[in-house]
C-alpha cells in the first residue's frame, strides 16, 4: 500500500524535491522494520551547524545534495542523523522553518504572495499548500484569525 501511494506520488505533479523526501521517507520506514536495535541515536557536533544553516538560509531551497556538499557528510549520513534528532527529513525540516518565518511575517501584517516570496516558495499556491498542510488552515484564515 505504502509502495503504491509511493508511485502515486512520484507520477503526480509534484516537485523533484517532494518526489526526492518522499523516497527518503518510504526507504527509511522501509528498512526500519529490518534494522534490530531501532533505538540507536546518532550523535554529531555538525548537526547543530546543520541547522544553524538551514536557520539562516531558509529562503532557499537548499537540496539534500547541496548540504552533503557543504558539510563534506553522506547524504544518508545526514537523513539518519535528522531522523534521529528530530525524526524529519532535512528537507521536512526546513519546510517547517519556512512556515514558521511565514507565519511571523502574517503577522506582522505581510501580503500573503509577500510572505510566499519572503519565505523562499516558488509561489502563492505552493506557500498555500504547505501552510495548510502544516498549520491546518489557510494563509488567509491564519491572518485574520491573528488578527482579531
Amino acid at each position: 500500500k505504502d509502495f503504491i501511494n509511493l508511485c502515486e506520488f512520484i507520477f503526480h505533479d509534484n516537485s523533484i524535491l517532494e518526489k526526492e523526501d518522499e523516497l527518503i521517507k518510504f526507504f527509511l520506514n522501509f528498512f526500519s522494520l529490518y534494522l534490530e536495535n531501532k533505538e540507536v541515536e546518532l550523535v554529531d557536533a555538525r548537526f547543530q551547524e546543520i541547522l544553524l544553516y538551514l536557520d539562516e538560509n531558509y529562503k532557499e531551497n537548499i537540496s539534500l545534495d547541496e548540504l552533503s556538499k557543504k558539510f563534506e557528510l553522506n547524504s544518508f549520513y545526514i537523513i539518519r542523523l535528522f531522523k534521529s534528532q528530530m525524526n524529519l527529513t532535512p528537507r521536512a525540516y526546513l519546510i517547517n522553518r519556512k512556515i514558521n518565518k511565514s507565519k511571523e511575517f502574517l503577522q506582522e501584517g505581510y501580503s500573503i504572495v509577500d510572505t510566499a516570496l519572503e519565505c523562499g516558495f516558488f509561489d502563492q499556491s505552493h506557500f498555500h499548500k504547505y501552510f495548510l498542510k502544516i498549520v491546518a488552515v489557510t494563509p488567509k484564515d491564519y491572518q485574520i484569525n491573528f488578527l482579531q
